[in-house]
This record gives C-alpha cells, sequence and structure tokens, in this order.
C-alpha cells in the first residue's frame, strides 16, 4: 500500500509504504511534496508525481522510488507513448 502523509503538519507531505502484513507505514525518503501515487508494473517501483524545485519550481514531473527507498528516477516520456527513467536526485527548497 502506498499513500501521501503529512503526520506533522510543519513537514512536507511525503510517500509512505507499508505491506499487507504490517500495520506500519514507512516514509520514503526524497518524496517530499509527493502527490498521486501509484505502482509500477512489476511492483518495484512507486511512481508519484511532485514539484522538482531543482528547475525553479511549478514544473511538475513524474518520479519512481524503489520500494526500500534508497533509488529514485525521473520518469521522461518519449514521443511514442514509452517511458524511460534516469537516475536522478529530487530537490526540495528548505
Amino acid at each position: 500500500m502506498a499513500m501521501v502523509m503529512r503526520p506533522d503538519t510543519a513537514a512536507p507531505q511525503s510517500l509512505y509504504t507499508r505491506s499487507v502484513n504490517n500495520v506500519v507505514f514507512q516514509k520514503l525518503g526524497g518524496t517530499e511534496d509527493a502527490s498521486q501515487p501509484f505502482f509500477c508494473p512489476d511492483g518495484r517501483y512507486v511512481a508519484f508525481v511532485a514539484n522538482n524545485v531543482a528547475h525553479g519550481g511549478g514544473i511538475y514531473q513524474t518520479y519512481a522510488v524503489s520500494r526500500d527507498g534508497q533509488r529514485i528516477l525521473n520518469i521522461q516520456y518519449a514521443g511514442d507513448g514509452t517511458a524511460a527513467g534516469r537516475a536522478g536526485a529530487l530537490s526540495h527548497a528548505a
């Protein structure tokens, strides 16, 4: 299960996941300001949309984070409807 939560109102919302056998959600680092989460078809990544502050803000892009939170990919869409991920950091304002 994946969902966006904000346990502390002073912090930005982030992506959290948990297995169906566990009641505790785990925050996935680097997912601040995430929205619209969904699992990739193979289940290895959770994709989401976030504001890319590194490009001046206001530019929402699609990212995928590994279920252990160790790898974030920026998803790039080609004109033929295919998509590919490239490694990259998600940057947020402090």
